[in-house]
């Protein structure tokens, strides 16, 4: 699915894919004060809950590489009126980034467990399509938030979420902001939250990761070289962030409150509507 105003380019290279089209209205929400400008889109994934020829659909963000079967997420169990699954996200703001919260005892990988609040990352989720919910969330949810879809679907569905293991949503954070809390053997899908691959301008200049990178680069390769993507573009060994940006990180979380959003949000008011609950 894709707004009628998209770069001919774009759809026309998805045609030539094989893959089917079609062409929805784009949804705005002008005005916002709080939402992050890049994310604005991000509120027109509500349109995969109108697919309803589907008992369900997996989503995927355009900056994630499959290297692994997932048919399993199909089979998730969804009783008990749970609406979604998805893996979890990274409320750590590792890298300070502006206008976003920054809580690192909200964040499920410091916070395990069902007796604090879940805060899943919408890069990849589980849904099944319904007019219904499509019409709630597309007229009844405030999405002026910092990551406007991720935020509200938390909100909306909250206690309804099926909680994925991080394979099925690999952040290119993580090897950074909790080095030590997950396997890197079974990694089913690499998500590139920062730095864009396909961005000249960046080449990782975090360093974050690098070997999703080389991963990235090989699997262009192979699909512009007509060969398979499993053959040629084998998964990379992880490589841990530079010692020097850790220790930077390191300091910066020493000097944080790490019970409170950013400075940002404070400073400006802006606090965001999804307060994740410390678990101190």
């Amino acid at each position: 699915m894709h707004p009628a105003d998209v770069a001919f380019a774009v759809p026309k290279a998805l045609a030539a894919a094989r893959v089917t089209l079609r062409v929805v209205e784009r949804l705005d929400r002008g005005g916002a004060k709080h939402l992050v400008k890049r994310y604005a889109a991000t509120i027109n994934k509500v349109y995969i809950w109108t697919l309803t020829s589907y008992d369900r659909v997996c989503w995927l963000d355009a900056d994630m590489i499959v290297t692994k079967n997932i048919d399993d997420v199909f089979h998730t169990d969804f009783s008990g009126g749970m609406a979604m699954a998805a893996a979890p996200g990274c409320t750590c703001n590792i890298f300070r980034r502006p206008g976003v919260p920054t809580s690192p005892h909200g964040c499920p990988f410091n916070c395990p467990g069902p007796e604090h609040p879940y805060y899943a990352n919408t890069g990849l989720m589980m849904i099944e399509p319904s007019l219904e919910t499509f019409e709630f969330l597309r007229s009844e949810v405030d999405y002026d938030m910092p990551y406007p879809d991720q935020d509200a679907f938390n909100i909306v569905f909250k206690g309804r979420i099926v909680q994925l293991p991080p394979r099925y949503n690999f952040m290119n954070q993580l090897p950074i902001a909790h080095p030590n809390m997950l396997s890197y053997d079974d990694i089913a899908v690499y998500h590139f939250c920062y730095g864009k691959p396909w961005d000249a301008a960046n080449l990782n200049p975090l360093g974050v990761n690098p070997a999703m990178y080389e991963l990235w680069r090989r699997t262009l390769a192979a699909i512009r070289g007509g060969a398979s993507a499993a053959s040629r573009a084998a998964t990379p060994a992880p490589r841990k962030a530079p010692s020097a940006l850790l220790s930077k990180v390191a300091k910066e979380e020493e000097a944080d409150d790490l019970c409170g959003v950013s400075d940002q949000l404070e400073e400006t008011g802006a606090v965001t509507k999804l307060q994740v609950t410390s678990c101190a």
